[in-house]
């Protein structure tokens, strides 16, 4: 077992070179396997953030509103959890996406 960037950057010179829609395929396939590898541990690790999330939600929400005096945007927020990215937030919506 190893880990090898030079296998992904030619993954990625191939994808960039390739047709449009032979690129969209090959990316497709590369996700969904992404996905059927990391899919057991994405499943425990939500389970795991929502109970983490469940024991201090309420209290968090209205400490954040009292120390900054700004009412929440959205009544829900959702944590989307994704093997590509690290941590992105959309801006302006009630979404984060970590890994």
């Amino acid at each position: 077992m190893k880990i090898d960037l030079e296998i992904d950057l030619e993954l990625v010179r191939e994808i960039q070179k390739s047709e449009k829609k032979k690129g969209i395929k090959l990316l497709n396939k590369i996700i969904n396997s992404k996905y059927r590898i990391f899919l057991p541990s994405l499943k425990k690790t939500l389970k795991l953030y929502q109970e983490s999330w469940d024991e201090i939600n309420k209290e968090f929400f209205e400490v954040t509103k009292k120390i900054t005096s700004y009412s929440w945007r959205y009544t829900t927020y959702f944590c989307v959890l994704s093997p590509f990215h690290t941590g992105i937030s959309s801006w302006g919506g009630n979404k984060i996406i970590r890994s």
